[in-house]
Parts: structure tokens; C-alpha cells; sequence
């Protein structure tokens, strides 16, 4: 079996998966989280980044990146 074969059959697994679900990414996302429960395996999340916020003000980033509102009137 050559890579091309190899990536084709990844192809074909990964889309008769995708249409079992009729192609909606959040219901196998919520599949995957189920299987995830009923595995009985402790998850680790990994430690943030040096350096990193890990959760940024997205609201003072938009106001830094974008112009202030027209005022009405």
C-alpha cells in the first residue's frame, strides 16, 4: 500500500463518518465529548502558553482594531 492509497482510504473513512452525521460539525463534536465521558479517562487540558492571555478581552481588542460607532442623529 503506497502513501496515495493510504490517503485515500484516510478520505473515504473520514467522510463516511462526516456524512453519518450529515455533515453537522457540532453533532460530532458532541459525539466525540459523549465518547470522551463514557471512556472513563482522565482528560488533561495543557498547561497555557508563557506569555499568553488565555482568555483576552475581545471586546477591547475589537475597540483597538476597529473604528468607534457613527453617532446617530
Amino acid at each position: 500500500m503506497n502513501e496515495v492509497d493510504i490517503l485515500a482510504e484516510i478520505r473515504a473513512c473520514r467522510d463516511a463518518r462526516a456524512a453519518a452525521f450529515n455533515y453537522d460539525i457540532a453533532a460530532m463534536v458532541r459525539d466525540l465529548q459523549s465518547r470522551e465521558k463514557l471512556s472513563g479517562r482522565v482528560l488533561l487540558q495543557p498547561p497555557p502558553k508563557p506569555g499568553l492571555d488565555p482568555a483576552p478581552d475581545l471586546d477591547a481588542l475589537a475597540a483597538e482594531i476597529l473604528p468607534p460607532p457613527a453617532k446617530a442623529g
